[in-house]
């Protein structure tokens, strides 16, 4: 259910809605209004298009989706898809239009219900199809009032120029996302069990505190309106607050990986601490918000040029060091590859822009903490395990 929700909606809701904090942040109240207007029928209308292709190719959707072709209750999936999806973006109306506090009152009733749906059907001995139902309840409620909220649209859609940006940012985070899941496909393609491929996801995983932070940090930069200085001082504050509670957090992950995934995953699964501490590397990759600057300089072909390039190293780097690494290769070449864009957008903003990344990173804490977490990385990898 929530696969279906993330495979048909992260990348094109990802690259509109950068694209529309983006402009927002530039027009006044009332333009502001229009436009997300102008938003909102446009997701209206994508869902209900995306609903009828699900609904028309009936099994054969859950088949092209997910490899399974006796999916059951398919068309309750359907049902919630629609449903969930324009108040899954609502949050994205709200900061747009600044509205902070609405934003952490939708965002904690919203999600804490979520949680206690899903498993109170399972506690009180229901199964899967009350689970769905209760879902789909639960989004007609939330659809009703996001549709308040932000009322009937106009049937109008945004300009060609805001459609070109969107379209960039689009490209950008599907190139962003392939790194990862080709590594999935690569462990499916080269190994000879079913276990070895368990063992790589258990391990190739962020964690999701990181992404919340940062994702957090990012979003809200895009939407601000303040000049570009003032942006990349609340950047770089953001990152030295952040930073020490994220790279301890690690370091200490990465001592006690190799002994925790043993007694929570057995003895079998010991192999994906190593990979899960090289995935936690990727942490000085995040940290560096260039690529939030370059979104706020629109410097959008650049950006897709960077991702291709990103893409390519990551399958390089993949199936040369698998050779001679293992499973452990892969996850090292993504977090080189993510890294390798961080790097060459600092250096075009340095030597194009005059923007040295002092502007936006505290470097001082930066390589002490990475060199933090390097150390742990090292000794939890090679020693403890």
């Amino acid at each position: 259910m929530f696969h279906l929700l993330y495979v048909l909606t992260f990348f094109w809701v990802n690259g509109v809605f950068q694209s529309v904090l983006i402009r927002a942040r530039r027009l006044t109240k009332v333009h502001r209004t229009k436009f997300l207007d102008q938003i909102w029928f446009l997701i209206l209308l994508i869902t209900v298009c995306l609903t009828l292709a699900l609904w028309f190719l009936g099994s054969r959707s859950s088949w092209l989706l997910f490899g399974i072709s006796d999916l059951p209750y398919w068309q309750l999936y359907v049902f919630l898809f629609a449903f969930s999806v324009p108040p899954l973006v609502y949050e994205y109306f709200l900061l747009a239009r600044q509205q902070m506090r609405r934003l952490l009152i939708w965002g904690g009733i919203s999600y804490s219900l979520h949680i206690i749906i899903t498993l109170v059907p399972f506690i009180l001995g229901y199964g899967l199809r009350e689970m769905l139902w209760s879902h789909i309840a639960f989004s007609v409620l939330r659809f009703i009032y996001v549709g308040w909220d932000l009322g009937w649209p106009s049937p109008r859609i945004p300009d060609i120029q805001w459609w070109s940006s969107s379209g960039h940012l689009t490209l950008y985070s599907v190139l962003g996302g392939i790194p990862v899941a080709f590594d999935t496909w690569l462990v499916g393609f080269m190994s000879q069990t079913e276990s070895e491929i368990a063992i790589f996801r258990y391990g190739a995983r962020e964690l999701p505190l990181f992404m919340i932070l940062l994702g957090s940090v990012h979003l809200i930069i895009l939407s601000d309106s303040d000049e570009l200085d003032q942006a990349m001082h609340k950047i770089r504050s953001q990152i030295k607050r952040l930073f020490p509670i994220l790279a301890f957090f690690s370091a200490g992950l990465c001592l006690l990986s190799p002994i925790l995934f043993p007694i929570f995953f057995t003895e079998v699964f010991s192999e994906s601490a190593l990979i899960f501490n090289v995935y936690l590397l990727i942490i000085f990759s995040r940290m560096n918000l260039s690529h939030t600057i370059m979104m706020r300089l629109e410097s959008y072909q650049l950006m897709n040029i960077v991702a291709f390039m990103e893409v390519l190293l990551n399958v390089v780097l993949s199936l040369w060091w698998v050779q001679l690494w293992g499973w452990m290769g892969i996850a090292l070449a993504t977090v080189v590859a993510y890294l390798f864009e961080k790097v060459v957008f600092s250096a075009w903003l340095y030597y194009k822009q005059g923007i040295p990344i002092s502007d936006y990173l505290p470097l001082k804490s930066y390589i002490g903490y990475s060199f933090l977490v390097i150390i742990c990385f090292l000794v939890g990898s090679f020693l403890i395990y």
